[in-house]
């Protein structure tokens, strides 16, 4: 079970929860959402830089052009990275608080990594830095592995290896350090971060979101990389995708396919110099390009997109999705998150979502009582529970943390007793706005009284 823990971080007074399957947060404006996210994302991002260097390693035996002679060196340099990751993150250390943490555990007080503030005298003056430290079984393990890819360095063919990167045996060597790193965290996802404000990016060229990078923030840019990377798959459209993979492939995942047209209301598709959707009726067919579409078309259509890439390819990963709900009609919402479950269920991965809709935390606590055990563990029960939500689209029973993001507290809207949400929290809103509403409407009906007197 892998574990956060936060302590004054931004808005962040204290906050800790284990990692499962499905982790929602749900609060108002400017209360930690994103800042737990973030925390969460930078921790597991440092396997990433780690893979990087090593790969570096082995393919010319340096890191962010220094000549790496020692893994005390390499440890040196990944840590300056990371840390200007975390000032990328969240700030200077001047401007954060003296009792700042963080620390993610892979493997329970295992294999974890923690950053906090440190602070040094010199002299009259003191000042504070940002710490990065790891567990001593980590700490063994990446001195290891770095001795491993330093000697593979060493011994390699220079001639017939270093100058084509794309040799079976270059291949081979980087799915090696990839598996050795995974291993030591024991951990085999890739991290995805899907940021809100996605609708801005509809809004620009292809060259202007290149040449935007350097100015936007770090989730942002790779976010851009990830869309670029992936976007020429849809020159025919959402469902034609499908012609590319097995048979039995097609046949299982059409329905995702279908799942993302209908809520998108229109099909995708991209061209050498532009994005469009397609929209079609009995009467017509029309095509929209991208930035004339519905904002909730251009916020939904790259979180669909790139959750159904992963799915074809049947990738396992840790996505963690920023108001998925954005622009978008209640009903829509919960097909959103139906889609969201069904990519979780059927490859296994783990999504961690913020949100501001209650709407959406409904939509959860349906899919969430369609996943109990009672009904799971009722092959009758189940087929008719199926028959009102669909497919695979259940949130199974004991793979969910839901949390009220709050200033100073945080609370579980896990009723465990119920074996639901606790529903009375996620429609406090609306209650304030009925007694609200009441008061006025009692108001109202004293001077209807006083008139019919």
């Amino acid at each position: 079970m892998q574990h956060i823990t936060i302590k004054k971080l931004g808005p962040v007074d204290f906050f800790s929860m284990d990692i499962k399957q499905y982790n929602f947060f749900i609060g108002d404006q400017a209360t930690g959402k994103s800042t737990i996210a973030k925390a969460i994302y930078f921790c597991r991002n440092y396997k990433s830089v780690l893979k990087e260097a090593l790969n570096d390693i082995y393919d010319n035996g340096t890191y962010m052009g220094i000549r790496i002679d020692t893994p005390k060196r390499l440890i040196r340099k990944i840590r300056n990275e990371v840390k200007s990751q975390f000032i990328n993150f969240f700030g200077y250390s001047w401007d954060l608080d003296q009792e700042m943490s963080i620390q993610y555990d892979f493997i329970l007080n295992k294999i974890w990594i923690k950053v906090d503030i440190k602070r040094t005298k010199y002299a009259k003056t003191s000042r504070q830095y940002i710490n990065l430290i790891y567990s001593k079984v980590l700490s063994e393990k990446i001195n290891n592995v770095i001795n491993e890819v330093m000697e593979l360095y060493k011994n390699k063919d220079v001639d017939t290896d270093t100058l084509n990167l794309n040799s079976k045996e270059h291949r081979r060597v980087r799915s090696s350090i990839s598996e050795k790193v995974n291993e030591i965290f024991d951990d085999y996802e890739e991290t995805y971060y899907i940021p809100a404000g996605r609708s801005m990016l509809a809004l620009l060229s292809k060259g202007d979101l290149s040449l935007m990078g350097n100015s936007l923030d770090y989730v942002t840019c790779h976010f851009i990389t990830l869309i670029n990377s992936i976007r020429n798959n849809f020159i025919n459209g959402i469902y034609r995708i499908l012609d590319f993979v097995d048979d039995e492939s097609k046949r299982v995942y059409s329905s995702a396919a279908q799942l993302i047209i209908d809520i998108l209301k229109a099909d995708y598709y991209v061209s050498p110099d532009k994005e469009y959707i397609s929209i079609e009726s009995k009467s017509r067919k029309s095509r929209i390009p991208l930035n004339f579409a519905s904002s909730g078309q251009q916020e939904c259509l790259w979180l669909l997109n790139l959750l159904y890439i992963l799915l074809l390819r049947k990738e396992k990963g840790f996505i963690i999705i920023e108001e998925p709900e954005a622009h978008m009609y209640p009903t829509q919402q919960y097909k959103i998150l139906k889609f969201i479950s069904y990519f979780s269920n059927e490859t296994g991965s783990n999504v961690l979502i913020t949100t501001h809709s209650p709407y959406f935390l409904n939509a959860l606590n349906t899919l969430y009582i369609a996943g109990s055990s009672i009904i799971r563990n009722n092959a009758e029960l189940k087929k008719k529970v199926e028959g009102v939500v669909g497919g695979n689209y259940f949130v199974e029973e004991n793979s969910l943390q839901a949390y009220k993001i709050q200033l100073l507290n945080s609370e579980s809207l896990l009723d465990m007793n119920e074996g639901e949400l606790k529903t009375e929290m996620i429609d406090e809103v609306s209650n304030e706005i009925i007694a609200d509403y009441m008061k006025i409407y009692n108001l109202i009906s004293e001077i209807r009284e006083k008139e019919d007197e």
